[in-house]
Formats: structure tokens, C-alpha cells, sequence
């Protein structure tokens, strides 16, 4: 039981000195409880690490599930916010467009108006200097 190998050949034919000897059957019985207290233990470690894996792959897989539906989520709010910037943008232009025409009907009424005045002024001037 001391020595640091199987069958220490002194122990074996004289008392060793401080060595205690064991009957192999008994010591092979307690190793075999040994062993199996181990075994019994790494089954229960076994399960405890499969229910950890599919845990870990559940865990996973709603990750996975979660990142696409946020993403599905995202890309339909950019596609409204994308629609009501497009329509905002058709309602500006349209409304530039009026305020151009508006401004370009009052302008070329105005331009007439002048050429008018221009008209009336130039026979006026001619009349005088006759």
C-alpha cells in the first residue's frame, strides 16, 4: 500500500520496514467501488452536460429566431419611415412647383403691365419731342 509500485518484491519476502501490505482482492474491491463512484459521477456529469448543450442550442437557435425577427422588424420600419419620406418629398416638390408657377404667372402679368408702361411712356416721349 506504500510502495510506489505493484509488488514491491521486499515487502513480498520480508516484513519491508514501514510498508503496510494488502490482499489484492481487497484492495481490487475497493478500487472497484472507487471506480464506480467515479463512473456513476461522470454519468451525472454526462447528463448534466447534455442538458447544458441543448440548453446552449436552444439558447442559440432563439438568438438566431430573435436577430432575424429584429431585423425583419427593422426593415419594415425603414421601409415605412422610407415611404412616408418619399411621399413628404412628392408633397414638396409639388408644392415648389405651384409656388414656381405662381410666382412666374405674377411675374410675367407684371412684365406686361411694364411693357406696357414702356409702351405708353415711348409715345408720350415721341409726342413731346415732336
Amino acid at each position: 500500500k506504500t510502495c510506489n509500485t505493484l509488488v514491491c518484491r521486499e515487502c513480498t519476502v520480508i516484513n519491508h520496514k514501514d510498508h503496510r501490505q494488502v490482499e489484492l482482492a481487497s484492495e481490487a474491491e475497493v478500487q472497484r467501488g472507487e471506480l464506480k463512484g467515479i463512473m456513476e459521477s461522470s454519468t451525472d456529469m454526462e447528463e448534466k452536460l447534455t442538458v447544458a448543450i441543448e440548453r446552449g442550442v436552444a439558447m442559440l437557435e432563439f438568438v438566431d429566431t430573435s436577430r432575424q425577427e429584429v431585423s425583419a422588424r427593422i426593415d419594415k420600419a425603414f421601409d415605412k419611415l422610407h415611404q412616408a419620406l418619399e411621399e413628404k418629398r412628392l408633397t414638396l416638390l409639388a408644392a415648389t412647383n405651384d409656388i414656381a408657377l405662381h410666382r412666374t404667372s405674377m411675374l410675367s402679368t407684371q412684365k406686361q403691365e411694364w411693357e406696357m408702361w414702356y409702351e405708353e411712356l415711348s409715345r408720350y416721349l415721341e409726342k413731346s419731342n415732336d
